[in-house]
């Protein structure tokens, strides 16, 4: 039986697993008490995508003079993963020496 509190879809199972346990997305919650979030995505290479930061220390060295400074979620990689589509297409660490594309299989 899954003993984790949020649902990870199978599909999503062999990319949660190279990813730590939390990871910092540009997001922001609708208000202090909301269970709303908004998850901002970028465009590269004329394609959408999701940043995600392996930590904060990554987070604001990559995300330094964009604007997005204040807008870091540290959320929880199963949370994430629970409210993913399915298709969308994940860069970790997009600032860093290896930023590493990750395509969210369809559910």
């Amino acid at each position: 039986m899954d003993q984790t509190p949020f649902n990870v879809p199978e599909a999503f199972r062999a990319v949660r697993a190279a990813l730590p346990d939390m990871v910092v997305i540009v997001a922001r919650w609708d208000d202090e008490q909301s269970q709303n979030i908004t998850i901002q995505d970028f465009i590269r290479d004329e394609k959408p995508f999701i940043p995600v930061f392996t930590d904060e220390a990554a987070f604001k060295t990559q995300i330094k003079g964009s604007g997005f400074e204040d807008q870091g979620v540290a959320i929880n990689t199963d949370m994430f993963f629970s409210i993913m589509r399915g298709g969308e297409r994940l860069i970790v660490n997009p600032g860093g020496e290896t930023p590493v594309s990750i395509m969210l299989p369809e559910r």
